[in-house]
């Protein structure tokens, strides 16, 4: 597949003539090479920000098409971590704005076959770079979640082949993360398990210090702060998975009350109430009347401000607006929320 674009004219704005792939010409007048340019070659692989049928795995969504390394089994040494003959001569490719990473299986003259997802579980974070190391191990350089920022998941990942027992998966599980001091967190690892069906035993930790080793536990933060619990959880054969959570003190949740006179009451014990402390900008409501004998079924289906703003993110999440915008933070364009606030009363905005 190899769709030629049109040719463009600045001045007026307007679309002209389709290029020739087959002779790409360079008439610009700041080129100073050649003018009649070799044919230009099929991609490899293609898709646009939809589902694609010819590749369904490749999933829809923002798109930037990164290509890795081929494995090669012979070029390293032999080693309990590397990579088995399965993966010898396929090519790894990843997604800088989906976060997969696939194996592409090639024939002897380098031509597609096919694919398949490597990692099934993991997604990646802006993953920008992947080396095989001299060892065999694959590396994977994480960029992390926004542009031009110190993002905290931004990293290094190291993987290995496991060929035997597999590491457990440690999750927490916690009803709030946040709340006024004194604050009492309530801490599960009832989600956490096994590929291999072992018992496992269960160690939570605040810094350096272990709190419980039970499945289930509550600790309580004295002061007001951002505390990092950690959990570990050891299988049968001394395998660890680990996970964290961190959790901010000081900050109660406000409270709102809605009256049978439509009077909205807010109140947040740091902020203050609705109108002292709290703007009405700052609280979004939607309300829904049920006449009687009206089936809910109907509110559902043309619920307002909340379906809209529900459409609104998925189609974010589904485009590419996130590499260069982010919620709060400044990243190559402003945050979602400076854009809200400059089109807060354009009528003309929120009706678009």
């Amino acid at each position: 597949m190899n769709p030629p674009y049109n040719d463009y004219d600045w001045d007026t704005q307007k679309s002209g003539k389709i290029f020739d792939p087959l002779k790409p010409i360079n008439d610009s007048q700041y080129n100073t090479g050649a003018k009649i340019l070799p044919p230009a070659q099929p991609a490899f692989l293609w898709y646009s920000y939809d589902n694609s049928s010819e590749f369904p795995l490749l999933g829809n969504g923002g798109r930037t098409a990164m290509a890795g390394p081929t494995y090669y089994q012979d070029d390293y040494p032999e080693t309990e971590s590397k990579f088995p003959k399965y993966y010898d001569g396929k090519l790894f490719i990843y997604e800088w704005m989906r976060g997969w990473m696939m194996s592409v299986t090639l024939d002897e003259e380098g031509n597609y076959v096919r694919m398949e997802r490597f990692l099934l579980e993991k997604e990646f974070s802006n993953p920008t770079d992947m080396a095989f190391g001299p060892e065999g191990d694959l590396y994977v350089l994480e960029y992390g979640s926004a542009w031009f920022q110190q993002n905290s998941d931004a990293r290094l990942v190291h993987l290995t082949y496991n060929r035997s027992n597999r590491k457990p998966i440690a999750k927490i599980g916690t009803p709030i993360e946040y709340g006024k001091s004194p604050f009492r967190a309530a801490l599960s690892a009832a989600d956490s398990y096994d590929r291999d069906g072992d018992s496992l035993t269960y160690e939570w930790r605040l810094g350096d210090q272990i709190i419980s080793i039970e499945k289930e536990t509550s600790f309580i933060f004295e002061d007001p702060g951002l505390y990092s619990v950690s959990l570990e959880v050891k299988d049968e054969e001394g395998a660890l998975g680990s996970s964290s959570i961190k959790f901010k003190v000081g900050n109660a949740l406000p409270q709102l009350n809605i009256e049978k006179s439509y009077q909205i009451a807010v109140r947040d014990e740091e902020d203050g109430t609705l109108g002292a402390g709290i703007t009405e900008d700052e609280v979004i409501t939607t309300i829904d009347y049920l006449h009687e004998g009206l089936d809910r079924n109907v509110i559902a289906i043309g619920h307002g401000t909340l379906k809209q703003l529900s459409l609104g993110k998925f189609l974010i999440q589904s485009s590419d607006c996130s590499s260069c915008h982010q919620d709060k933070k400044k990243s190559i364009g402003p945050s979602f929320y400076a854009i809200s606030k400059k089109y807060q009363m354009n009528l003309a905005a929120k009706n678009f």
